[in-house]
């Protein structure tokens, strides 16, 4: 299978398209800076992450609301 040699802006474009919803949302808000494709994963994870946790907060058992 041969190398797709795929430039960083169609890689980050590939990026965006499987994101979750809630990762573009946070991304078009925040519009965080970054300067390489490492550097916006990095940010999409850190984002996943906050997300989860949050979410997770709000389907604890017992949580009242």
């Amino acid at each position: 299978m041969g190398d797709l040699n795929w430039n960083e802006e169609v890689l980050r474009e590939q990026l965006y398209e499987g994101l979750l919803d809630e990762i573009k949302d946070a991304l078009v808000t925040s519009r965080p800076r970054y300067d390489s494709l490492g550097h916006l994963i990095q940010i999409c994870r850190e984002m996943d992450n906050r997300i989860r946790t949050r979410v997770a907060e709000w389907v604890q058992p017992g949580r009242t609301q």
